[in-house]
């Protein structure tokens, strides 16, 4: 990847607008895990669930992450949860799809505010964001802001933020549009940084437990 100029998180971010994990059957259908009638399963039921878990851990801290399990009543009920996350990755929601935000106080400090050493496998990441100064067409000022995302150990991936409007059918609708950048790009837009606005600092832990996707962030910045 040095030869590349590339790092792993801009490798898992950046080639990928959204990444849909279908559980294997062999992790809680295991009734339809037949290699006998399907020459791509050639693992055990074991060695099935064994790399389905490393191919989780690998891809869960990506932007846009879905987990599709097996907890439905038949398999079309599962492409039907994978349908409802594409549309939710593309913010057209359809269907039900539960994602829960919760507001926790923590007293103010630089690290992550939890002891990680009894969480189930996970990621760190940090996340900063800054506003800039940008202009549209017609001369009025456009709400764009850029992210650098990710750690020192993987590296970093870069994205630029733009949010516009648009009437559609008589309604105005907000539509809001990620580009991925390089870190060139990234380093020359800081030049246009809003001064009237602070970054945004985020630190950020991924997770998975008994097959529920867990996002936590810390805000190192704000008191409370």
């Amino acid at each position: 990847m040095d030869e590349l100029g590339v790092t792993a998180v801009q490798l898992r971010d950046q080639r990928y607008d959204a990444v849909l994990h279908l559980v294997t059957a062999a992790d809680g259908a295991e009734k339809f895990y037949d290699s006998a009638t399907n020459e791509a399963r050639y693992e055990t039921i074991e060695e099935a669930r064994e790399k389905d878990v490393k191919l989780r851990e690998a891809y869960m801290a990506h932007p846009k992450w879905y987990l599709i399990d097996n907890q439905v009543k038949s398999f079309e009920d599962k492409m039907i949860m994978a349908k409802a996350a594409v549309h939710h990755a593309l913010s057209r929601p359809i269907g039900d799809w539960f994602e829960g935000k919760y507001l926790i106080r923590h007293e103010m400090r630089e690290s992550f505010p939890l002891d990680l050493t009894t969480f189930p496998p996970h990621e760190k990441l940090s996340k900063q964001m800054d506003f800039i100064i940008e202009r549209n067409r017609d001369g009025s000022k456009a709400e764009s802001s850029i992210e650098k995302r990710g750690n020192d150990e993987s590296g970093y991936s870069y994205i630029k933020n733009i949010r516009t409007k648009k009437n559609i059918d008589g309604k105005e609708h907000i539509i809001n549009k990620k580009i991925n950048i390089m870190p060139s790009e990234y380093f020359k837009l800081l030049d246009y940084k809003d001064p009237t606005k602070r970054s945004l600092r985020v630190n950020r832990i991924v997770m998975i437990d008994f097959n529920f996707y867990y996002t936590i962030d810390y805000y190192p910045d704000i008191k409370g």
